[in-house]
């Protein structure tokens, strides 16, 4: 290869060279592209951090604000539920003075329940009996339920077979039909702790529950909830059921649980008639009897003189004012003698399936005040 001459080395390093020229300006180029390039990343970058800095903060604040709501729900709903606490032992502390009231004390004549507030008139005619009373800055109601209105599952289905095929007549039932007899039969086989049926194919215990439901066995115990007829072969839906067959069971379900509830821990078959409803009275008496019983109760005079309820049942509900937080309680109550009062069952957290909202003016749907203590 031919060495550059030296007059060529000297005209390109004067400048003079074509290839040289070239160079010169792409440099000058590329250098000035250079710094505008730079200059716009550094402010896309300035941005797109502050972009992200915002969103940070953004979410932190979020976050922080579903944080406080979180722990004031919280707050909300403990205080909710020691209002309903404090609801039960209120109710307790009442059911005590039942249990102690003398004869002179004023009783609703119609519900055979000592009225705690003599003198007021403020009273409910059906067999529960609410109030409201206000404690701090939240609220607490208290709902009685006597439990006696009712024939008990479990006594029936133990030791009076014959009050449960009555109970199951007075349903809707026809007397002395094979359908009478296998439902009768599977409430018995739902109770007794043997696996023998009450005879060919009648009553239902474990095999048959097995064959027709998989994984599905006989309880052989008490019933602790009238929902568990739902079990019972003969009340439920079977496999080839007819849409009016299906109909049939969901009817007679619903008027068992207008006569029939369920006590585990009690065995005592006593009504208490003045609380009772028509329905209830009318699996015993007669159409004459009862026309008598209304008209006694229409007046305000109790059927049993004297009759007192000593199985009770409290909804106590606790909530804030204000807030959406809302707890409940249910409790069971006997009154075993003189200012003896156990108690039978506790649910901490009773879900009740008739919702209402506790901050209106009432939860009631009535213009009512409440008590404050």
């Amino acid at each position: 290869m031919r060495r550059p001459h030296k007059r060529e080395f000297m005209d390109i390093k004067k400048g003079k060279g074509l290839k040289f020229h070239y160079l010169q300006k792409m440099k000058s180029w590329k250098g000035r592209f250079s710094m505008i390039g730079n200059r716009g990343i550094a402010l896309l970058m300035i941005l797109w951090v502050l972009i992200l800095l915002d969103i940070i903060v953004l979410q932190f604040a979020s976050s922080m604000r579903t944080e406080a709501e979180i722990t004031r729900n919280f707050k909300d709903r403990m205080e909710a539920y020691y209002l309903a606490r404090a609801a039960v032992e209120i109710a307790r502390y009442e059911l005590t003075y039942v249990a102690s009231a003398s004869s002179n004390v004023p009783v609703a004549n119609t519900q055979g329940m000592v009225d705690f507030r003599a003198g007021s008139e403020e009273r409910d005619m059906n067999p529960q009996w609410k109030r409201e009373i206000a404690l701090g800055r939240g609220k607490c109601r208290i709902d009685y339920h006597v439990k006696e209105d009712k024939y008990d599952l479990n006594y029936l289905a133990i030791r009076n077979h014959n009050d449960l095929e009555e109970v199951l007549v007075a349903c809707g039932m026809e007397p002395e039909t094979a359908e009478l007899s296998m439902v009768k039969q599977s409430i018995i086989d739902w109770v007794d702790p043997d696996h023998e049926l009450g005879g060919p194919d009648i009553g239902a215990e474990d095999d048959w529950y097995e064959d027709n439901w998989e994984g599905y066995e006989c309880k052989d115990d008490r019933f602790y909830s009238v929902e568990e007829l739902a079990f019972i072969r003969g009340l439920r839906p079977e496999k080839g059921d007819s849409e009016e067959e299906m109909e049939e069971k969901k009817r007679l379900l619903s008027e068992l649980k207008k006569l029939v509830t369920a006590h585990p821990f009690l065995t005592d078959s006593r009504i208490n008639n003045n609380m009772a409803s028509r329905g209830v009275r009318g699996v015993t008496s007669s159409d004459e009897e009862l026309d008598s019983q209304d008209e006694e109760l229409n007046q305000g005079n109790p059927i049993d003189p004297g009759q007192r309820p000593n199985h009770y049942q409290v909804i106590a509900t606790g909530w804030v004012e204000g807030s959406p937080a809302k707890r409940q309680i249910k409790a069971e109550f006997q009154i075993r003698g003189r200012r003896k009062v156990q108690i039978l069952a506790w649910t901490d957290n009773y879900i009740q399936a008739e919702e209402w909202d506790p901050n209106q003016e009432s939860a009631w749907g009535e213009s009512n005040e409440s008590e404050t203590i």
